[in-house]
Parts: C-alpha cells; structure tokens; sequence
C-alpha cells in the first residue's frame, strides 16, 4: 500500500502538485515525500509545469491575505464607527471630554497606527491622561512616555519632574530624544522638556477619528 501512496506522490509531483497539496490529499508527512522525491527525475516540461503550479499557489495565498487583512479593517473600522457613535453621545455632555478631545486635535497625530499626544505643559500632560483613562479606558500599564529633551538639561533630573507630576513609573518611559539648541534651560528649572505620549492599539485612532468627525458636525450645528 505504501508503494501505491509514494507512486501516487510521484505522479502528483511530476504533475506539478507542491508538497503541502500531495501532504494534503495523501495524508503524508512533508517528511517522507522530501525522501521520496530525492533525485526524482522531471523534464523540462514538468519543471516548468511545477514552477507555473508554485507560482500560482503564492498568487493564490497573497491574494487570500490580502482579502482576510481588507476585511478585517472593514471589520475593525465599522466597529469602531458604531461605537465610537455610541460613546460620543454618551460623553459629548461632559465637558471633559470635549476638552480632552480638542486638545488632541491639536496635539495629537492621526498619521499613525497608535495614539500619540505631545506636550511640555505638564497641566495638559496631567489632563490628556486622565482623559485616556476616563474616556478611552486605556489602562495605565499600557501608555508610554518619550522625553524630547535638549542636551544641557539633566535627562535624570527631567524625568523625575515628569514623573512627580504624573501617575507614570520610569519604566513606562521610552529611550530619550536629546536634541541641541542655542536656548538655555529656564534658571528656575522648570524645563523638563517635551513629553510624548503613545498608546499602541489602531482601534484608540479608528475611535478617535470617529469622535473628531463627529465633533465637527457638532460644531457646524451650533454654529
């Protein structure tokens, strides 16, 4: 029986079948069939007919992941578009949330799979993440922080400051970006730089864009 399979495997092959198609259809490990087909003699014309076949298998596979990637963003996007209705009439009552959502329209980013809000006042900083956690319940665990800070201020000394002020631990803070300027630090001490703030997840935007829009069209109304 063994020999009837491997003969079968061999005339599938010679046909131009790939290893996961004969594995498939005889139930026989990829093992076995790269012994069987060691030193298997093919002309040129069932190389070629391989290589079409081969071809076509990988069109076929990226056009299926294609297809599952476009529908799963039709998918993701829809969601985010009922809810992100829902929770803005929810919220659009509550002052807060309008603040919150305002100041990331202006410093915040839409050109990116995640959210990111940047700011050296440390009073919006405080503000923008309560509102992540009150309005977008992102848990804390999750959001990071990077420093853009210029090189005559102490990283150490910076981070500290951002991190009395802030329910944030060091270990949520990302590598620092240190850039030179002309421009000393403040003689007071108070510049800590700027904190950025990122929170990955592609669904925070896809709400976020949803509650922009929405936004807009309150505006128009009242206006």
């Amino acid at each position: 029986m063994s020999v009837s399979i491997k003969e079968q495997s061999i005339l599938l092959r010679k046909n131009g079948a790939t290893y996961s198609e004969i594995s498939a259809k005889l139930k026989v490990s990829r093992g076995l069939l790269s012994k069987w087909f060691v030193g298997l003699p093919l002309s040129s014309s069932e190389k070629e007919g391989l290589l079409k076949h081969q071809k076509e298998v990988v069109l076929r596979s990226r056009s299926k992941s294609k297809l599952s990637r476009q529908m799963k963003k039709v998918f993701g996007e829809r969601q985010a578009l009922v809810g992100g209705q829902k929770s803005f009439k929810k919220f659009q009552a509550d002052p807060r949330f309008l603040v919150g959502l305002s100041m990331y329209l202006s410093h915040g980013s839409f050109n990116n799979p995640y959210l990111q809000f940047s700011s050296d006042d440390e009073g919006a900083v405080q503000i923008f993440l309560d509102w992540l956690i009150r309005f977008l319940a992102v848990p804390v665990s999750s959001i990071r922080c990077r420093l853009y800070i210029n090189s005559n201020i102490p990283y150490s000394e910076a981070q500290s400051g951002w991190i009395r002020k802030i329910a944030i631990n060091d270990k949520q803070f990302l590598s620092p970006v240190v850039y030179k300027t002309r421009q000393k630090s403040k003689e007071n001490g108070s510049n800590k730089g700027f904190l950025q703030i990122t929170v990955p997840g592609i669904n925070n935007i896809r709400t976020l864009s949803v509650w922009k829009n929405l936004l807009f069209e309150l505006y128009k109304k009242k206006a």
